[in-house]
């Protein structure tokens, strides 16, 4: 089975009515990197990590459209249009475990890894599904407007946004508060609104407009559209890193189309643009790595899925898949990609040597982290101080750290789910700083205070139990400070832009002072 567009840029599966095929993409990070070298004692070059490649192929229902990743657990959900189901994979196995019937011609899927609930538009019907991730049952039905195709959901917040892609009520976004599943706002936005991606670090929405080859910029607190941008033609994925701003756009249709554009997330002006395969319709990103993948669902240089590393916006790679891929999503926890291929019922599973140099068990005494990006993983217990080198990065998940945690100058540092027992000081970070409950990250424990001072390209601190005081100051990009229970003080001097909770408030017991006294 394939899957073409109309002359009325609609999406259809042969001998079926219209149904909306571009690919949703995950809302917030998903934590994946590159090379990575952790070190003991003195650093060392970091070898190059593996080229990604497909390891298994997934047989799942008729006409698979969207695909979305449980950044937390590893689960995949898969929307097949024409049967009007989603099929439920364990990670872990590449196993279909359930299958769920929804409404009809369903097409997008986000889910929100910190309440586990996966959210399904329904073309056919203009409603969403909203299923419990633990039991595997529709819990609710939300009537949306016109032929919903992309969905996304701002886990930091709740918020679930929709794109509303055919006539009547469609060229809207509707706002569906995640609490109540209930509508509470509706945005017009562009032409046949395909694609949308929120970025949680600032509570910004992208939609792709794929009727007049723009990009809506939505002000997530305001529900304002602040922005119109031109981007290549029949844009119909859409993707966000939220640590670094990029916004990168599939655009399906002739003429600019078969490309991908690269928009500044503070200029909101396109920086580049990129030649892929044929008729690209998802695009997913790796925000720690920043790596990009897009799928290229026509013949020719289509079936394929590009990569392309977002330092240099070049393909690195160009990998074939099945028959007419359209979503695609990162997950974290299998250091892996999930594409649905709507041409042939399977979900191509690509993986990657996300940790070149792994460190799990027990480490004694102090480590020290050199170039690269290092992985601790869950399980891991290092029991002396933890110092992350200039230009190094790390990536912490579901681990244990009996001291305390520096970091002067690196590169990137990621640490969900993990407990901490000492200090945490993080000082002029050149890469993204995410520490806790973010869309695909756990909260974290901290035992004593921590610092974040001088950062400059994305910090969140969320969802975290920390016993000792914060303090933030002098941080020069987006800080998110959110959902946090903090033990001593909360000060904020200096930050630029000032920090904000995105609707969240901590909970502080001494004094919340400085640009950070109404974040609690």
């Amino acid at each position: 089975m394939s899957v073409f567009r109309t002359a009325g840029r609609r999406w259809r599966l042969p001998g079926r009515r219209p149904a909306a095929v571009a690919a949703c993409v995950l809302a917030g990070a998903a934590l994946t990197g590159g090379g990575v070298l952790a070190s003991a004692g003195p650093a060392a070059a970091a070898p190059a990590a593996a080229a990604p490649a497909v390891t298994a192929t997934i047989t799942v229902g008729s006409g698979p459209a969207g695909v979305a990743v449980n950044a937390l657990t590893g689960t995949v959900y898969v929307t097949n249009a024409v049967d009007g189901t989603v099929s439920v994979i364990n990670g872990q196995t590449n196993k279909v475990t359930a299958t769920i019937g929804v409404g009809s011609d369903p097409t997008g899927v986000a889910v929100n890894a910190l309440t586990g609930t996966v959210y399904v538009t329904n073309f056919g019907t203009g409603t969403v599904s909203v299923i419990n991730g633990q039991t595997n049952k529709v819990t609710a039905t939300i009537t949306v407007g016109s032929g919903p195709m992309g969905v996304a959901v701002n886990a930091l917040t709740g918020a679930v946004y929709v794109a509303n892609a055919d006539t009547g009520s469609g060229n809207t976004v509707s706002v569906i508060n995640g609490q109540t599943n209930k509508v509470t706002a509706t945005i017009t936005v562009g032409r046949a609104p395909a694609g949308v991606a929120v970025n949680a670090l600032t509570g910004t929405v992208y939609v792709a407009n794929d009727g007049d080859s723009t990009v809506s910029v939505i002000n997530g607190q305001t529900n304002k559209v602040t922005a119109t941008i031109t981007v290549g033609g029949g844009p119909a994925g859409v993707a966000v890193n939220p640590l670094t701003g990029a916004v990168y756009t599939a655009n399906f249709g002739n003429g600019s189309g078969n490309t991908v554009s690269v928009i500044n997330g503070q200029t909101n002006k396109v920086t580049a643009t990129i030649t892929v395969g044929t008729a690209p319709a998802g695009v997913a990103v790796a925000p720690v790595s920043g790596t990009v993948y897009v799928t290229n669902s026509g013949f020719g240089t289509g079936n394929t899925v590009s990569v392309i590393d977002g330092q240099t916006n070049t393909v690195t790679a160009t990998i074939t898949v099945g028959t007419g891929p359209n979503g695609v999503a990162v997950s974290p926890l299998a250091s892996a990609v999930y594409v649905a291929n709507s041409g042939d019922g399977t979900v191509s599973v690509i993986t990657f040597n996300a940790c070149t140099t792994t460190i799990t068990g027990t480490v004694s005494g102090p480590l020290t982290i050199g170039p690269g990006i290092t992985c601790i993983e869950p399980g891991g217990v290092i029991t002396g101080p933890v110092t992350v080198s200039a230009g190094a990065a790390a990536l912490i998940q579901g681990a244990q750290l009996q001291g305390p945690l520096s970091a002067k100058g690196s590169a990137t540092l990621a640490v969900c789910g993990t407990t901490i027992g000492g200090n945490v000081d993080v000082a002029g970070a050149t890469g993204p700083v995410l520490l806790g409950a973010g869309s695909a990250c756990a909260p974290d424990t901290f035992g004593g205070s921590v610092s974040l001072t001088g950062n400059t390209t994305g910090v969140v601190l969320a969802g975290g139990t920390i016993s000792g005081a914060v303090s933030l100051t002098r941080n020069a990009t987006a800080v998110v400070v959110a959902g946090n229970t903090i033990g001593g003080s909360l000060s904020c001097d200096g930050n630029n832009p000032a920090p904000t909770d995105n609707g969240r408030p901590n909970t502080v017991t001494g004094l919340a002072s400085g640009q950070c006294s109404a974040l609690a």
